[in-house]
């Protein structure tokens, strides 16, 4: 499957927040898989490379990215645009990734999160059946992950 053909998506379950919370698919979805939208994902990574790089990957795939570089500067973006997917790293300076998203989620209720890291995952057990990457990681693990996260999972 090529970037932008969507012949082979399949539906397939939501992924739940670490307290088992369900995330329900949202309207963007629908708006998206009809062409009517982009789907905007804020990349908070603290890695230069990393973060440009995973950027690059998301907008050839046809993802609307904001990018911050530490957690503050995440919350400032957020406050301004609507955000369908947040792609955080957990462990970074001035602020974890999970403690971004706990915010970010109570402000957009309809957001999903996609954890990655380079750390083991012991380092936040309270993220067990969260949605993690590990890194590094390739593009189509990275679109594999954003895939299930709304719900779809490619073939």
């Amino acid at each position: 499957m090529s970037v932008g053909d969507h012949s082979a998506i399949n539906k397939s379950r939501p992924v739940p927040f670490p307290d088992g919370t369900p995330q329900l698919r949202s309207p963007f979805v629908t708006a998206w898989l009809l062409g009517e939208a982009r789907v905007r994902i804020l990349l908070v990574e603290d890695d230069d490379l990393v973060r440009e790089v995973t950027a690059e990957m998301l907008e050839e795939a046809g993802y609307d990215v904001l990018t911050a570089a530490s957690a503050p500067n995440a919350e400032r973006l957020a406050e301004k645009a609507i955000i369908d997917i947040l792609i955080t790293d957990i462990v970074m300076p001035g602020g974890n990734g999970v403690d971004l998203a706990r915010r970010l989620t109570l402000r957009r209720g309809g957001m999903k999160t996609l954890f990655t890291t380079g750390y083991t995952r012991h380092i936040a057990p309270e993220l067990a059946g969260a949605a993690i990457l590990d890194k590094p990681y390739h593009r189509d693990a990275l679109l594999h992950a954003i895939g299930r996260l709304i719900g779809f999972e490619t073939a």
